[in-house]
């Protein structure tokens, strides 16, 4: 016995917009994340290396308008690694963006990073 199965789709405007749904939303979420990574915080100084008693300034940018961003100067080499320093806040401005600077206040200091 021979049987032919006859299928046929069909869709309806509801179904049919359900699935276009279902099929964006995951390309539209990879989109936001996305941009989120691209729009990352970032923070640098303006050299890479400091004297004694000499200023160091450091910018931040794609921080949120009005943020509080925590700043702190930890030792990483030298002659105490892993010493940290107070920390200060520092508030983004409008375009998210700000500008601080810490001093380096001894000769202990040199050749330390």
């Amino acid at each position: 016995m021979n049987t032919v199965l006859n299928h046929s789709i069909h869709t309806t405007p509801g179904r049919l917009a359900h699935r276009l749904i279902a099929w964006c939303a995951p390309l539209f979420l990879f989109l936001i994340l996305a941009q989120g990574a691209a729009d990352a915080a970032t923070v640098v100084t303006d050299q890479d290396d400091y004297p004694p008693y000499s200023i160091v300034w450091i910018t931040g940018a794609g921080f949120q308008s009005g943020e509080t961003v925590s700043n702190q100067v930890v030792q990483v080499a030298g002659p105490a690694p892993g010493t940290a320093y107070e920390p200060w806040g520092v508030v983004a401005d409008a375009s998210g963006g700000f500008e601080t600077s810490w001093f380096v206040f001894s000769d202990e200091l040199l050749n330390t990073s």
